[in-house]
């Protein structure tokens, strides 16, 4: 049996008979990191959850790939309709459609209305039309002003085929009411904005008939082919100078760069924890060197090395701080399902979270490192310690 070994089985041995020596200390310890272990990764659970999210919605919700509105006027239907089609003929854009997106108040709630071409709702949202006819369908059938709702609106506001829509433009303000032909699904938001009742579609023309007018607010652009974004958007900025213009991609990366920073937040809260986690094991080691500072004067009269004392507290340390880190991985499952589990059954939605490996493995990683840090100090001032000093303390 090879030295090492003999001296790692005794750092082992003399680590466990410590923790179950000072059991009450050990429990403290331990929880404190459990504690932090728990809210980091509860917290990067959520978080990563939500950004997975939003960013998995923008990218179906934003579907073309440019998008052109007024610096002037961005909030009122500005653009006149021959844009529409001029910008339909510049190179690469397989087509160009007009959109009008309005907020509406409906009994104290807050709606978003979408108005574009029939055809390109789905397209643009990725909804689907669970019961009624489709717009177009309506239009052929010469029902005025047709409108789908979601099924949140719909359950919200006990709305359903065949009532009539009647909100109050919030732009504009002008008295809006549609008829309602079909309920779609829902648009997953992963999470929930107070006030926000759903959302209607209704086609462009009844929109610019509603508001009296003629022009789009946004020109939605579909390319044959993506990579030629850049070049397209920076294309019309030069022959349309008072022209607002946005590609997908930098919609969707300055979403990213917003939810980062909330990810950031979320982890230094998360620190905070840990950093009382952190204090917990310096304490516990401290203490624990001040009172076997007879035992290490033994151990050095026997021939240990320095390294040998070293380990013997650093060992303890990592111990305490796996089994802290067992606990809160377990512990984060459990407070993750519990809370989506509240909040589906008090606020009606669901709160994205992601179980990630990688998740799991940086809490451990994050628990060890922190535990051998803060024991760090402690054990190197108990290896120094003099034998004959050692003998002597009481």
């Amino acid at each position: 049996m090879s030295n090492t070994w003999v001296i790692f089985r005794t750092s082992l041995k003399m680590a466990f008979r410590s923790i179950t020596n000072r059991k009450f200390r050990a429990f403290l310890t331990i929880l404190g990191i459990t504690i932090g272990i728990t809210l980091f990764i509860t917290l990067m659970s959520i978080g990563i959850g939500m950004q997975t999210s939003i960013s998995a919605l923008l990218a179906k919700f934003v579907g073309a790939e440019v998008v052109v509105s007024s610096k002037i006027s961005g909030s009122r239907p500005s653009v006149p309709p021959e844009v529409v089609n001029l910008l339909g003929k510049v190179d690469h854009v397989e087509k160009s459609f007009g959109l009008i997106q309005d907020y509406l108040t409906i009994q104290g709630q807050f709606v978003m209305v979408i108005a574009t071409d029939p055809s390109e709702i789905e397209f643009l949202t990725g909804i689907k039309v669970v019961r009624g006819m489709s717009l177009e369908e309506a239009v052929e059938q010469n029902i005025s002003q047709p409108a789908y709702i979601d099924n949140t609106l719909a359950t919200q506001l006990h709305l359903d085929i065949g009532d009539k829509l009647i909100a109050t433009s919030q732009s504009s303000g002008v008295f809006l009411q549609l008829n309602i032909v079909g309920v779609t699904t829902s648009l997953s938001l992963g999470i929930s904005i107070s006030g926000f009742g759903g959302m209607a579609y209704t086609t462009l023309y009844t929109m610019q008939e509603l508001l009296a007018t003629d022009s789009v607010q946004y020109v939605m652009l579909e390319l044959d082919d993506s990579s030629y974004s850049e070049s397209v958007a920076n294309a019309i900025r030069e022959t349309y100078p008072n022209a607002q213009v946005i590609t997908q991609q930098e919609v969707l990366e300055m979403t990213d760069q917003i939810l980062n920073i909330i990810l950031a937040v979320l982890l230094g809260m998360a620190s905070i924890s840990l950093l009382v986690g952190a204090i917990g094991i310096m304490n516990t080691t401290m203490t624990s060197v001040l009172e076997r500072t007879r035992e290490i004067g033994i151990l050095k009269a026997i021939g240990s090395k320095r390294i040998n004392i070293l380990q013997v507290f650093l060992t303890e340390a990592f111990i305490i701080a796996l089994i802290g880190g067992i606990l809160g991985c377990i512990s984060s499952v459990v407070l993750v399902i519990g809370l989506t589990t509240l909040v589906k059954s008090f606020m009606g939605f669901q709160m994205p979270y992601v179980f990630d490996t990688s998740i799991f493995i940086g809490g451990m990683v994050l628990a060890i490192v922190i535990g051998l840090i803060s024991a760090a100090y402690p054990s190197w001032r108990a290896s120094s310690v003099k034998p004959v000093e050692a003998l002597r303390y009481e």
